[in-house]
């Protein structure tokens, strides 16, 4: 009897320490296991690991890169893709020279070197999509056609849009696009037709939004504005090139040569480069309406 007495105190004795020890061990662990955890809330998460820091750097300079390229032609890659579904003809003009000289000339910059640079640059773009045609008014930079001429080769490649490329001179700056906004009359021929005009208003649209979305801060924006607000196009009622031609078309007057600033922008590699993917957006904008009205 006291032997099971004795084995009962054992027990009881041994059960009360296992309660009162044991959460005590646990909580000595715990506290020992937390305090080996770095506080995340005040630690630069890119110096703890420097190579992976780096790696991460790197993948997201990539994206971001990407992101910035697709950002400079505006134009999703879903939308990229189906703006080549079909096929899109494009006539580049670079201006001058032509039965009107060799275009202005400032700081140093002539304008139909400019002219056909810009437009060299754009056709590499341009051509990267499948389907876009790309053609040009002259093979090279001091080639003399005619405005007529020029015209003509579009209307032979029943071209989807003739694009003039010109730089302006005068006291403002910036960039502005022309269409024909009503018929002119030269060598007894008028023109463009009213569906030329139609058309050419609707592309101008599309190709202001494109280039505004890669030159805004960059370059003033003069908008939109018509033949008839340009020198010949006000004595004509329309540019030389607008009443000749049968296809649909724009004119971009890149820059005022005659602004330093713009002289400046568009002598850099940078400024070379944001003009050419500019023209290229908006023609791929314009690309892409064209496909979705067919």
């Amino acid at each position: 009897m006291r032997e099971k007495r004795e084995k009962f105190v054992f027990f009881v004795i041994f059960f009360v320490v296992l309660v009162h020890v044991l959460p005590l061990f646990a909580d000595s662990t715990a506290s020992s296991d937390l305090r080996a955890l770095p506080d995340l809330s005040s630690t630069d998460l890119s110096a703890t690991d420097s190579s992976n820091g780096s790696r991460l750097q790197q993948a997201n300079k990539a994206t971001n890169n990407e992101a910035n390229n697709q950002a400079l032609l505006n134009v999703p890659k879903k939308s990229a893709e189906e703006v080549v579904e079909k096929s899109f003809t494009v006539v580049l003009d670079p201006g001058h020279p032509s039965e009107n000289g060799n275009g202005c000339t400032g700081f140093g910059l002539k304008e139909f070197e400019i002219n056909f640079e810009i437009a060299v640059e754009v056709k590499k773009i341009l051509e990267q999509q499948p389907n876009i045609k790309v053609l040009f008014t002259k093979n090279e930079v001091n080639e003399l056609v005619k405005n007529i001429q020029r015209a003509e080769i579009a209307n032979n490649a029943r071209a989807d849009l003739l694009f003039r490329i010109h730089c302006d001179s005068g006291s403002g700056s910036g960039y502005a696009l022309y269409y024909p906004d009503s018929q002119g009359t030269k060598d007894g021929k008028t023109g463009p037709s009213a569906e030329v005009i139609y058309k050419s208003r609707q592309a101008v649209e599309k190709i202001h939004s494109g280039i505004f979305s890669v030159l805004e801060g960059k370059l003033r924006d003069n908008g939109i504005k018509t033949d008839r607000q340009t020198f010949i196009g006000k004595k004509q009622g329309a540019l030389t090139g607008s009443i000749f031609s049968q296809v649909p078309l724009v004119t971009i007057e890149m820059i005022f040569l005659s602004s330093k600033n713009d002289a400046d922008f568009i002598r850099s590699l940078e400024g070379k480069k944001l003009m050419s993917q500019a023209i290229a957006s908006g023609i791929l904008h314009t690309a892409l309406s064209e496909k979705s009205a067919r």
